[in-house]
């Protein structure tokens, strides 16, 4: 996993590396691969990304990664963690864009009212409320159990960090938002009501917005949360050796 410098880290993790080089070599490995896919799959023009071939996001420095990496250390699967307070405004937040996607004021009022309403329980819970995004895999760990185990690392990370509440734009090509919602995820809703899909031009795909709850994995999955869970612990936190990680209490 890669930290976010000046991060606090949750008590649970074992190994705390600060590499500033691994640090900057995998974050780099994870926004080329996010480009290529990107480019690949018409959700992005190649002018999108930058001379060195990567789709680089402002969030990036700002945001936890959980990364697969290969034997031949390559990075093959990536997904961004982005860490909100529950105080939080909605203004503040990346998923405000997806309100604006359709330039209809009615839409944007939903998504705020139903964001807002996910803040609220986030809150009450004492919970933080993560922001899921970039979440990328190459073509042949989709549908596997590296696959699987990446989109469940979403309940696992929450709960060693001690709760949390989850949103998540995700995308309708190569089932990923089927999956996501065969796992746990659930349609944010407004006014009683789940929000319908959404059409993005600048991604050139249909997105669902989903919601997580850390403590509420579909059941038929929690043995293998439990799993990946333990695995996590034991994972190493590269965080920039220039920005030293704070460990917050177990």
């Amino acid at each position: 996993m890669l930290a976010p410098g000046g991060s606090r880290i949750p008590g649970p993790f074992r190994t705390i590396e600060e590499d500033s080089a691994k640090h900057y070599n995998l974050l780099n490995q994870v926004q080329r691969l996010r480009g290529r896919i990107m480019v690949e799959e018409g959700a992005l023009p190649k002018t999108g990304l930058d001379s060195l071939g990567r789709h680089r996001s402002e969030l990036d420095e700002k945001a936890w990664h959980l990364v697969i990496v290969s034997d031949g250390d390559r990075v093959t699967g990536c997904v961004r963690y982005h860490v909100h307070p529950a105080n939080v405004s909605f203004q503040r937040l990346s998923v405000r864009r997806a309100a604006a996607a359709s330039g209809c004021k009615r839409w944007a009022h939903r998504v705020q009212t139903a964001v807002e309403g996910e803040l609220a329980k986030a809150r009450r819970s004492s919970f933080s409320l993560v922001e899921i995004g970039g979440w990328v895999l190459e073509p042949e760990l989709r549908g596997t159990a590296e696959g699987i185990k990446m989109a469940l690392g979403t309940f696992a990370w929450g709960q060693i960090a001690g709760g949390c509440l989850g949103i998540t734009t995700a995308t309708v090509k190569h089932g990923s938002s089927s999956m996501l919602r065969r796992i746990g995820g659930s349609s944010l809703r407004a006014f009683g009501e789940p929000l319908p899909r959404y059409y993005d031009p600048d991604y050139n795909c249909e997105i669902d917005m989903l919601r997580f709850d850390s403590r509420s994995p579909n059941l038929a999955y929690a043995k293998l949360v439990d799993e990946v869970r333990h695995s996590l612990i034991s994972t190493p936190i590269i965080c920039p050796r220039e920005e030293q990680a704070l460990r917050s209490a177990s």
